[in-house]
């Protein structure tokens, strides 16, 4: 599967019409795209061989596909990239056996993979709330149904490099992160109830807790009243 690629700028899509520009290349993972500035994209994907490859928008050309594989591929699932700044990226791939592997870019140089533990099936959600601040959430492999998560503060991984906060819960869903800004995270999931549940940090605690959820209804039992509601809205 090759990967294509199309973009606006500023005044039509580019290549017009139905035509997309070939990016080349055999991929199993659909695409992770980041910017970290202006005039700047760099994407990423995984090979059915499991080889992490890399391409990046310079500013006035595009590179070719680099592998970023290393000792600590192959790699499966689908990948991610983050950015918290000019010049910085980080790339989260999970390993053959199932740990979830980082490296960044820092402006000039590319570090080596670290391991950050975990078993997982593919890369988990990433956001950066402020400049050097890192925060992951995602789901073990397995029976346990709950979200793991952690953090960057700045200084050190906590709870450590390899290890996670239990979340709590039970989810039929992967998670979805959003941060509203620095001190603010949003975790969001589908219960094996059904239910779309929230947890909330909001600068001083986790809401309702550490391993609690709000309730923000039930996702399998919609009635038309209310998808009527819904269709009126989005109107």
């Amino acid at each position: 599967m090759a990967y294509y690629h199309k973009y606006f700028d500023g005044f039509d899509w580019q290549p017009q019409g139905g035509a997309w520009e070939n990016f080349g290349g055999n991929f199993s993972s659909p695409p992770a795209v980041v910017s970290w500035g202006t005039n700047r994209l760099d994407i990423l994907g995984i090979t059915p061989e499991g080889q992490l490859k890399h391409k990046y928008w310079s500013g006035d050309q595009w590179s070719g596909w680099e592998d970023h594989t290393g000792l600590s591929g192959p790699f499966v699932g689908t990948p991610v990239a983050s950015s918290w700044g000019y010049g910085r990226v980080d790339l989260w791939a999970v390993g053959k056996n199932s740990n979830l592997y980082h490296k960044f870019w820092d402006v000039s140089y590319w570090t080596e993979w670290e391991n950050m533990g975990g078993t997982f099936e593919t890369a988990p959600q990433v956001v950066h709330q402020a400049p050097n601040k890192i925060d992951i959430v995602g789901q073990f492999k397995g029976d346990d149904r709950q979200y793991y998560y952690k953090y960057w503060d700045g200084a050190q991984w906590l709870p450590s490099v390899s290890d996670w906060h239990p979340k709590g819960g039970d989810f039929a869903s992967a998670p979805a992160l959003v941060s509203l800004g620095a001190g603010n995270l949003n975790f969001f999931g589908v219960g094996n109830d059904g239910e779309l549940k929230v947890q909330v940090y909001a600068g001083n605690d986790w809401q309702p807790s550490s391993k609690g959820w709000y309730s923000l209804g039930d996702t399998l039992h919609v009635s038309s009243a209310q998808e009527d509601s819904f269709k009126v809205q989005d109107l």
